[in-house]
């Protein structure tokens, strides 16, 4: 008596095969099924892996995988598919799989297609028809990144709505779609940003949101991710101006900087405040200093927090020769005694770059570029300069406009009097002292860039201000 063969029916079509071609699932199933039964295989069951491609990996293909499984608990006797490709067009894949199929006394056959694989020249056909499928799959990659990147370039969109980040969306023609602001999230995107500057706190963030905003639900995590995308300044992919922005690319960078020394959990599990997170400098390696805090008992059994300041370079991989701890008491210390000179020195710089843009006419610099990016535009249309000459330049006369603008409004940001008048009052230490660690934080944050410690024993630094 004959054996009887159980065979599992295989099928994969990518969306776009589907649509193009007619390659469906059901077309290939009604064509598998007439094949088994005039064959006489007795079908086990039916795997269908839809809207993936032959090229994407393997855990991607859970029929397959679930496919895998039951050959190894012996359910098959044979696979059965349509064409190879269906089955696979890497050579490297196709192997791993073939293995677990020898190890299991399983093959496979194709209905549309012969294959010998007892025979050299069998085999050899085999891999070079895998070859070339996977060749064909490798083209149709390289052109679908080339015209992505093309897009990109462009500045246009190659994602839909739904895959945008929270406070973008896409307008346009399918030819031509943009990622713009979406109005109805643009308020919560602000706050988050200014929420975070103001507390440097994720945890504050995702707690203020949450009250306010009570119809969007984001975690730790989710707010954390907008934090660190390039798209809320503007750019994707390295292409800088890419859509219209939140921030601007220095407040994106000081946010990123702070989150690499982010407050740290100590043991008790809470999670510690630090007034200087992400204001201290390396003088090794000029990575900013990571913060933690050790719970201390005074002797009255009142517990408080000793916070320290490190290298993160030496304590973590021993990349770095500077091995100091700084006390964030005694950092705070020499910081109060020398604010005054501090502010200072700010006014004084503030004074230098105001006199500076006044002499060099900022302004009309301003103007005489925007008239570039015009006429530029105009050669453009008019064909006389190619589509790379036109982004080039018209990136580099806006990356100047910008930077530019940003330092005009840097320095008109600036309260002079406000500061002269902290500087000339001798209140401001006994506020100080009364104010939140979120708020002391703020205070250093609002003039000062970095902090380096120059010192050997005693303790001494070299202040940078904004």
């Amino acid at each position: 008596m004959n054996k009887i063969i159980r065979v599992a029916i295989y099928i994969r079509v990518s969306t776009d095969e589907q649509a193009k071609h007619g390659y469906s699932i059901d077309s290939q199933t009604q064509r598998l099924k007439s094949y088994a039964k005039e064959k006489g295989y007795k079908i086990y069951k039916i795997y269908a892996d839809e809207g993936k491609s032959a090229r994407s990996n393997i855990s991607a293909r859970k029929e397959l995988l679930n496919l895998l499984n039951d050959v190894r608990q012996h359910k098959v006797d044979r696979i059965i598919f349509w064409r190879l490709d269906r089955w696979f067009r890497n050579i490297q894949d196709y192997y791993k799989v073939q293995e677990i199929l020898d190890k299991n006394n399983v093959d496979w056959e194709c209905t549309d297609e012969e294959y010998n694989t007892t025979t050299s020249n069998g085999r050899l056909y085999l891999n070079i028809k895998l070859s070339i499928a996977q060749n064909e799959s490798d083209q149709t990659g390289d052109r679908i990144r080339f015209n992505f990147e093309n897009m990109i370039k462009n500045k246009k969109a190659i994602i839909g709505t739904r895959n945008c980040p929270i406070g973008y969306k896409v307008e346009g023609t399918p030819k031509d779609k943009h990622i713009v602001k979406n109005p109805d999230d643009e308020d919560f995107i602000n706050d988050l940003f200014s929420k975070y500057i103001d507390t440097m706190s994720i945890n504050a963030t995702t707690k203020f949101l949450s009250e306010k905003y009570p119809n969007y639900h984001f975690v730790y995590r989710s707010i954390r991710n907008i934090l660190t995308n390039p798209l809320f300044y503007g750019c994707y992919r390295d292409v800088e101006n890419y859509c219209e922005p939140y921030l601007t690319k220095k407040e994106w960078d000081n946010i990123q900087n702070i989150l690499k020394t982010k407050n740290q959990k100590c043991k008790t599990g809470k999670v510690r405040d630090y007034i200087f997170t992400g204001l201290l400098t390396c003088p090794e390696c000029g990575r900013r200093l990571g913060a933690n805090g050790s719970v201390r008992t005074r002797p009255n059994g009142e517990t408080y927090t000793r916070a320290n300041y490190r290298c993160p370079k030496h304590w973590t991989d021993g990349q770095c020769s500077n091995k100091r701890v700084l006390q964030e008491n005694l950092i705070e210390e020499w910081l109060l005694n020398n604010y005054k000179q501090l502010l200072q020195e700010y006014i004084y710089q503030v004074d230098e770059i105001k006199e500076q843009i006044e002499k060099k006419d900022n302004s009309k610099k301003i103007k005489n570029l925007e008239e570039k990016v015009s006429r530029l535009n105009e050669l453009y249309i008019d064909g006389l300069i190619d589509r790379k000459k036109y982004d080039e330049d018209r990136l580099r006369y806006t990356n100047e406009i910008n930077n530019l603008k940003q330092t005009i409004e840097d320095v008109s940001n600036v309260d002079i009097e406000n500061i002269k008048n902290i500087i000339n009052d001798s209140t401001p230490l006994e506020i100080y002292k009364e104010l939140s660690i979120a708020n002391k934080r703020a205070f250093w944050n609002s003039f000062i860039d970095r902090i380096v410690f120059c010192g050997n024993r005693d303790y001494d630094f070299i202040v940078y201000l904004k």
